[in-house]
């Protein structure tokens, strides 16, 4: 019989893994978008400023998981 604290360890483990495998795909939809070198149609200031907050969203997850920026 396995003790509470590690079905609880073993719940944790497996979230942790379906999390993942969801952050993947959506890593992965990003690179795509991002490795697509053509611009939209028509492309004005309000592409750049979503752009710019896509950079700024991605940069917080990065810092968050390396560590860096704000939460060095």
């Amino acid at each position: 019989m396995i003790a509470k604290a590690a079905t609880r360890q073993l719940n944790a483990s497996q979230d942790y893994a379906v999390l993942k495998q969801e952050a993947w795909r959506l890593a992965d939809r990003i690179m795509l978008a991002l490795c697509d070198d053509s611009e939209p149609e028509g492309v004005n200031w309000g592409h750049v400023g979503d752009m710019a907050e896509a950079r700024d969203e991605l940069r917080l997850v990065s810092d968050r998981m390396f560590h860096e920026g704000e939460h060095a």
